[in-house]
C-alpha cells in the first residue's frame, strides 16, 4: 500500500506515467490493495483508460470494496 501511496502523489500531480506501476497491484493476492489501487486510478480518470480492461475484470471481483472502487473508476472515465 506504500507504493500506492507514492503513486497516488504522481497521479494527483498530473504524471500519468504513474499509471504503469499500478497495472501489477490490479492483480495483487491482497483484495484491500486490489481495491486502493482500483481507487488510484480513479484520480486520473481518463488517464486510466489503458487500464480499463484490467479495472472491467476487477467489477467482477469476490471482493465487495474491490468492485465498487473498480466501478467508480470505470464510471469516472466516461
Amino acid at each position: 500500500l506504500e507504493a500506492l501511496g507514492s503513486a497516488h502523489e504522481f497521479l494527483r500531480d498530473g504524471d500519468e506515467d504513474a499509471i504503469d506501476p499500478v497495472r501489477p497491484l490490479l492483480a495483487d493476492p491482497d483484495p484491500q490493495v486490489r481495491a486502493a489501487a482500483a481507487g488510484t486510478l480513479g484520480a486520473v480518470k481518463a488517464a486510466a483508460a489503458p487500464l480499463e480492461p484490467e479495472l472491467i475484470v476487477l467489477m467482477r471481483d469476490p471482493d465487495a470494496a474491490v468492485r465498487a472502487a473498480a466501478t467508480r473508476t470505470v464510471d469516472g472515465m466516461q
